[in-house]
């Protein structure tokens, strides 16, 4: 009996776009090393560098985000924050014993100094700050957080240019951390897109992990049966490199698709990317969409035996 396996696979982010300043933040280490965790996928991309400023309005706090280009204005729920970093005071705030109070500030992320007060007695009971970056907000939007409204042209912010694709078999963290040949190198080989923006302002570590099956089809029964599969991060990886070319890359995997030759039951390779963002070079570009289901009808890569292609939708 001939059983044939087509490979479906699909990458997204596990975290917001993250700027080489952000990622050699020495205080950044212990939240980048768990957000982090579960990528083996990484991209060095580029963008302009988006900025925040906020507004007061009729006690909402209206954020503008802008990178020089393109600029989106939406809100944030307060309360929501406050209740995701303070739970343990959520309940006196909706019972109205204990009043909500906030500031805002941004220098270039937006900053809420959130704090609570006695009712009765205005007295400060609790007080702390949240950082929020530009790059954050846009990402949770792109992801539909429901306590973040607005942002309707968030999209036009995430084309991002791919310098480099890599692959680690630790986590994406533990490899960029410790010394990276082709990080340093386009640190110092690079210029920024927007001449108001530094370049470390700008480069940013795109932390993917990837998700496939297996899908068996059996001719007797006309069938289709999946099957989970552990690691195929080296199988994108290749992909990625051969349909986008990106610059820094030395090895472009032409001939990828010839391991298609030599197998007997997997015999082709569809990789799709689950986030609403483009990729691109100078060669080519794959744009994403999100599905939390994690079935994303983006453009598609093709590997077979006959070789690999890209088809923009």
């Amino acid at each position: 009996m001939d059983m044939r396996k087509m490979q479906a696979c699909t990458f997204s982010l596990v975290s917001h776009p993250i700027t080489n300043n952000e990622f050699s933040n020495k205080k950044q280490k212990n939240n980048l090393q768990s957000d982090l965790e579960n990528s083996k996928l990484y991209a060095i991309a580029q963008a302009r560098y988006p900025r925040i400023d906020f507004e007061m309005r009729n006690g909402d706090v209206e954020i503008t985000i802008s990178n020089g280009e393109f600029k989106s204005v939406g809100y944030i729920d307060i309360l929501y924050l406050f209740e995701v970093n303070y739970p343990e005071y959520i309940d006196a705030i909706l019972s109205g014993s204990q009043v909500l109070n906030f500031k805002t500030y941004s220098d270039p992320n937006c900053y809420f100094v959130i704090g609570i007060k006695d009712k009765s007695t205005g007295n400060m009971i609790r007080e702390g700050m949240i950082e929020i970056s530009a790059w954050q907000l846009l990402f949770h939007k792109s992801r539909g957080v429901r306590h973040i409204y607005g942002f309707d042209n968030y999209k036009d912010f995430f084309k991002l240019f791919i310098h480099y694709v890599g692959k680690t078999s630790r986590s994406t963290y533990e490899r960029l951390s410790k010394g990276h040949h082709a990080r340093l190198n386009i640190l110092s080989s690079e210029e920024p897109i927007n001449r108001e923006d530094l370049l470390s302002e700008e480069l940013l570590i795109l932390a993917f992990e990837v998700d496939a099956i297996n899908i068996v089809k059996n001719p007797e029964v006309y069938s289709l049966d999946e099957i989970k599969i552990d690691d195929v991060v080296d199988l994108v990886e290749r992909s990625l490199i051969s349909s986008l070319m990106p610059k820094y890359n030395d090895v472009k995997y032409k001939s990828h698709g010839e391991q298609f030759k030599k197998n007997s039951t997997l015999d082709s390779c569809c990789l799709t990317l689950n986030d609403n963002i483009q990729l691109f070079t100078d060669e080519a570009k794959i744009c994403g969409k999100y599905d939390s289901s994690g079935l994303s009808d983006s453009d598609f890569i093709i590997i077979d035996e006959s070789g690999i292609s890209l088809t923009n939708i």
